[in-house]
């Protein structure tokens, strides 16, 4: 013989039951409507709030992720704590007229690197930046001298005289910083002394001398250059 199981909506006690509750809800003021549903379901209202504050905040982040990135620009050991401290970047798109259709800005100032003084924050930096070069996702980097020794020895960083109109050669000659790269020790132009743009002046956005590179894997060359102009006032 087959047994089955009753339903829970087809059980005479389970209906019976039920059609006591609701007779009890039918009878209820509208104030006590409220306070029976919040009794019984607000564990289910909690989860949906969750959820709908959850999905608020991370689709429009994926959304605005997935845009095409503009100019990805990294201030290594810089005073700002992050992107959102600043204007900096909005004021770059304004002042060049940048066409920002469906593109975004990424200006990175997380990392720290003293390569006098090693440390925990230093080496996270480190991997950080290499993992950076490796996806060839940075197009400019701004750091102290130090730095743009060590990273433009292991050919990071375009020679700005093969990117550069002559207007900007003439303009930026004077303050060329030559390095060495590679095995074989070859001199080039690999960056430019920025430290005194009045716009990272006015922002006090570096206490040592910085200088302006551009990565050799950067597909955002031109706004680079544009993004060089407006902080040195052009």
């Amino acid at each position: 013989m087959r047994i089955t199981r009753d339903p829970v909506g087809e059980s005479p006690k389970m209906q019976r039951a039920f059609q006591k509750e609701t007779m009890r809800f039918r009878d209820l003021t509208f104030k006590k409507k409220l306070e029976y549903i919040w009794d019984y379901y607000k564990w289910y209202f909690v989860f949906a709030a969750c959820f709908i504050t959850i999905a608020v905040i991370t689709v429009p982040t994926i959304i605005y992720n997935q845009k095409e990135v503009a100019l990805y620009a990294v201030f290594l050991n810089s005073n700002i704590p992050s992107q959102d401290e600043t204007t900096l970047m909005d004021d770059y798109v304004e002042n060049k007229q940048i066409e920002m259709d469906n593109k975004r800005l990424v200006l990175d100032t997380s990392m720290h690197i003293n390569r006098a003084n090693p440390s925990e924050v230093a080496s996270h930096s480190s991997q950080k930046m290499l993992a950076l070069f490796a996806s060839k996702s940075m197009d400019v980097v701004i750091e102290d001298e130090e730095n743009v020794k060590f990273y433009a020895k292991e050919n990071t960083y375009v020679d700005l005289r093969d990117v550069m109109t002559e207007e900007q050669l003439s303009r930026y000659e004077p303050l060329f910083y030559t390095a060495k790269s590679g095995d074989e020790g070859e001199t080039g132009v690999f960056a430019v002394n920025v430290t005194d743009s009045p716009v990272l002046q006015s922002d006090n956005v570096f206490d040592d001398p910085v200088y302006f590179s551009i990565t050799v894997h950067s597909q955002q060359v031109d706004n680079a250059l544009r993004f060089l102009d407006y902080l040195m006032g052009y």
